[in-house]
């Protein structure tokens, strides 16, 4: 296996109620050092058995910082892994310190700051606070209504202050989002592209997670095949944006998330992210890099996870964009 993906709540509880939220209401649960052990075990297991080469561990929430010693522990164990393993954290920095960003930093826990609902002056301020110890620091922005309608104001921004964006699509959109979504998103991608710090490796988990430079029939992403969300009350699910997804088991037991996973997958369970199974992709020019796009997003809007996405109309219009910033970067025109 190249790539395994373990998405980490170590806590389930947060200092903020973002509208947007899919893990409300939060239970207060979190990782003990007892269930950070169970939890590397089971990962541990996995790796030796698939021959897992790179794992990448999001650590996502409630709000990490309201226990900042979780992620540090859960560092400590994953480096006896003998995977190649990439750490980050997603916070909304309103607990972020000096002493804390250096420490993870040491640590190589690479922080990502949330956009969530903060105004765009507080955004800017944490940002800088971020590139005093970071040189190219990095913006997470969910793209619902209240933050589509200031994107071109935050991706001017990310030009001025000098930081890359996530730009990530919500889970449950409304017509009237997915229109705004086909208006704003792909003349937000086109100002980005003035961003002169974009690189060819930053650009990777830009716009919804795609892989810009993706060139197969087979889909490269792990939702659905090698993707992994730990609970904070141990439970394995398979996807972190919805807490009702298919179970994989607890980190309790003995199963394989694994197996089951892929019987989830085949049960119609969970969704794969991939257009193997979706005719309205098959003609389409972006397949290989969208591959019908989040299966999540599918599975909430039609009820099925064979359909495409129902962003695919202002997909269709920012991938161009996209894909042509990519070609720039790689041939260092701009």
């Amino acid at each position: 296996m190249e790539l395994l993906w373990c998405a980490f709540d170590l806590n389930r509880d947060c200092n903020r109620d973002c509208s947007f939220c899919c893990n409300k209401p939060f239970s207060g649960e979190r990782f003990d050092n007892q269930k950070l052990g169970l939890a590397l075990a089971k990962i541990e297991t996995i790796v030796s058995k698939y021959g897992v080469k790179n794992i990448s561990v999001p650590i996502l929430g409630g709000e990490p910082l309201l226990h900042p010693d979780l992620p540090l522990k859960l560092m400590a164990l994953l480096k006896r892994l003998s995977a190649k393993t990439d750490v980050w954290m997603y916070t909304n920095g309103d607990l972020l310190t000096e002493k804390i960003i250096k420490i993870y930093k040491n640590e190589r826990i690479w922080i990502t700051l949330s956009a969530a609902e903060s105004p765009t002056d507080e955004i800017v301020e944490k940002i800088k606070f971020l590139k005093r110890f970071y040189r190219i620091p990095r913006l997470s922005v969910t793209l619902t209504r209240f933050n589509l309608l200031r994107l071109a104001d935050i991706v001017r921004k990310s030009i001025e202050v000098g930081f890359t964006i996530r730009f990530r699509n919500q889970y449950e959109p409304s017509d009237d989002l997915i229109s705004l979504y086909e208006e704003r998103v792909p003349e937000a991608i086109r100002l980005y592209s003035l961003n002169p710090i974009i690189t060819p490796r930053n650009l990777v988990y830009t716009y919804e997670d795609f892989w810009p430079y993706w060139k197969d029939e087979k889909s490269p992403y792990t939702c659905g095949r090698s993707f992994i969300h730990f609970d904070a009350d141990g439970g394995m699910r398979a996807c972190s944006g919805d807490v009702n997804s298919a179970s994989l088991g607890t980190i309790f037991d003995v199963g394989d998330p694994i197996e089951k996973l892929g019987m989830a997958v085949s049960s119609g369970e969970a969704g794969r992210w991939s257009a193997r199974n979706i005719s309205e992709c098959q003609a389409c020019e972006f397949k290989m890099i969208c591959q019908g796009s989040c299966p999540l997003t599918r599975k909430k809007y039609y009820g099925d996870f064979n359909k495409p996405s129902p962003y695919c109309g202002g997909i269709k219009k920012a991938l161009p964009v996209f894909i042509e910033l990519c070609k720039k970067k790689m041939e260092g025109v701009c």
